[in-house]
């Protein structure tokens, strides 16, 4: 796993909050070239899963919404707040330094 695409969907997930894995890919794909669904799923995702630096999270609708019974239910990953700031810790210079290069 790299970790300049795991730094991403970090800052991706801290920045616009829970999402799904394709739309983290829309927005991984406009900071970097182009990564495939499966290797996102498979490499990044499942290895950050397996570090307690994400996990997922079932969104099912508003129950009071007549609506939101009839939609399928959404599996969003969200971040592990408390392995988050252990993780930042010790990558907050590397962190810097990727953003700096990514933002210029």
């Amino acid at each position: 796993m790299s970790n300049s695409i795991s730094q991403v969907v970090l800052h991706l997930l801290s920045k616009n909050g829970p999402q799904t894995s394709k739309q983290l890919l829309s927005h991984i794909n406009g900071y970097r070239e182009t990564i495939s669904h499966k290797y996102l799923k498979s490499k990044v995702l499942d290895n950050m899963k397996n570090q307690n630096l994400i996990h997922k999270k079932i969104y099912r609708g508003d129950s009071n919404d007549p609506k939101s019974s009839k939609i399928k239910p959404l599996w969003l990953w969200n971040i592990n707040e408390n392995k988050l700031m252990k993780f930042e810790g010790k990558t907050l210079a590397n962190r810097n330094f990727f953003f700096s290069i990514l933002f210029v």
